[in-house]
């Protein structure tokens, strides 16, 4: 959120995980993300979890890489995730974004996003793309993408026991 506010007018922020890596060093990823939202006029980007193979996974936010647009909303979404988190189950905040209050958010960003993905007032601001692209969990097949240069493989997240 910092960066958002800050006067130095960061354009777009990157959240990513601390076990996620951008693994393509030729492609310039970020760019290219800020200029797919820019075309779609959408302020979030983010990724689901299709790599795991089930139903479920390509619906499903992960949290590991949230990339965003330094916007009104971005800056109210952020907030009110942060207030999420510091009230937890007993959250009363009114969203900035509008809507009811987001619950679902004492312990990971993941599970607040899940519970107000299908919102239309968050929906209609993010992109989802796939995670087998932009934020990969490791298994043997991803990581034999990763260890022979995948070129559509853009970012590698060894979550859990990876």
């Amino acid at each position: 959120l910092d960066y958002l506010r800050s006067p130095q007018k960061f354009t777009h922020i990157l959240v990513l995980d601390a076990d996620a890596a951008l693994v393509h060093e030729t492609h310039d990823t970020l760019r290219q993300i800020a200029a797919d939202l820019e075309a779609a006029g959408k302020d979030l980007f983010v990724t689901n979890e299709d790599w795991i193979g089930d139903v479920s996974s390509k619906t499903r936010i992960n949290g590991g890489f949230l990339f965003a647009k330094n916007t009104a909303f971005t800056r109210s979404f952020f907030e009110d995730l942060l207030d999420a988190h510091w009230y937890g189950p007993r959250n009363r905040q009114k969203p900035r974004i509008g809507g009811d209050v987001m619950l679902g958010c004492s312990s990971n960003e993941q599970l607040c996003i899940s519970s107000i993905q299908r919102r239309p007032e968050f929906a209609s601001r993010i992109i989802m793309q796939s995670g087998k692209i932009y934020n990969c969990g490791t298994n043997g097949i991803t990581m034999n993408q990763l260890i022979h240069s995948d070129p559509k493989l853009e970012v590698m997240h060894f979550m859990g026991g990876a």
